[in-house]
């Protein structure tokens, strides 16, 4: 008599091999698929528990494993901003460069340098220097020191002072609008400053006065310069000239990797009698190249 051998008993998630689950959730990407990998049954859990398999989703978050060691962690402390404090900008203080209120300070390089223009001393005393420093070392730099610029100004209540924009080229210029020179006393000029880059390079920066009509390098202001003004609002728009030649390609591309505009609004505020302003008026760099 043949005997009959017992049926196979069906595989389940369980059964499966830890290194076989370690390699499957490795090739998850996403941080949420890792969580509902995790989710299917304790195998799955337990497979997800080991640190290696969460690399490839910290490699896509842009993250780096650091001093931890652990990917896992280091995710999470991205995800949640655990790891998020502040840090000193230990670059020393050149002379020159002295203690201010109410200066107006603006961001190019992709974020790799600060701009410091401007601002009030203690007594007072109105400020018209120009600074630039690394970010990543906090080394400062004097900005165009030899050329002449804005007069001592500060900026309390002129939202920023300006912005950095893009030309058609896609190269960065610092734009100042206004502030107050002396008590009572505001004016609406507009300089720009640049072209802009590393901070080191600040000493061949050059600032130049912009007019209501078109002057030299083709610079151009729409309409009426705007009147003095405080508590007004800048706004910057986006966008590249629309242009189909290779050149505005390249400074879209260029100018889109930035992820700054090239015109600058004002709109708002109030002018010398504390009255407010409706008017609003645009500075595109568009037309520079």
């Amino acid at each position: 008599q043949q005997l009959l051998a017992p049926p196979a008993m069906a595989a389940t998630l369980e059964a499966l091999s830890a290194e076989l689950l370690e390699t499957i959730a490795a090739e998850l990407t996403a941080a949420a698929d890792l969580g509902r990998f995790a989710r299917v049954c304790r195998a799955f859990a337990r497979a997800v528990q080991m640190g290696h398999v969460w690399r490839a989703a910290l490699a896509l978050a842009g993250g780096a494993i650091g001093r931890s060691g652990c990917p896992r962690r280091a995710l999470r402390q991205i995800v949640t901003l655990g790891g998020c404090s502040w840090s000193a900008a230990e670059g020393g203080r050149p002379a020159g460069l002295c203690a201010r209120a109410h200066p107006a300070a603006f961001a190019c390089n992709d974020g790799r340098t600060l701009i410091l223009f401007g601002g009030a001393q203690a007594d007072g005393t109105c400020l018209s220097d120009a600074w630039a420093m690394d970010v990543s070392s906090g080394e400062w730099f004097p900005a165009a020191p030899a050329d002449p610029g804005p007069c001592a100004r500060t900026f309390p209540a002129d939202c920023g002072g300006g912005a950095v924009l893009c030309d058609a080229r896609g190269f960065e210029f610092l734009v100042v609008h206004g502030g107050l020179r002396e008590q009572g006393h505001r004016d609406s000029e507009t300089w720009l400053l640049g072209p802009l880059g590393e901070a080191r390079t600040a000493a061949r920066w050059r600032w130049s006065k912009l007019h209501a009509r078109r002057g030299v390098g083709g610079l151009l202001e729409r309409g009426p310069t705007p009147e003095a003004r405080f508590y007004h609002r800048f706004t910057v728009l986006g966008g590249s000239s629309g242009e189909g030649s290779a050149r505005a390609v390249a400074a879209g591309a260029r100018q889109a990797q930035s992820g700054l505009g090239s015109s600058l609004v004002i709109s708002g505020g109030c002018n010398y009698m504390l009255r407010p302003l409706l008017s609003v008026h645009v500075l595109s760099l568009r037309g520079i190249a």
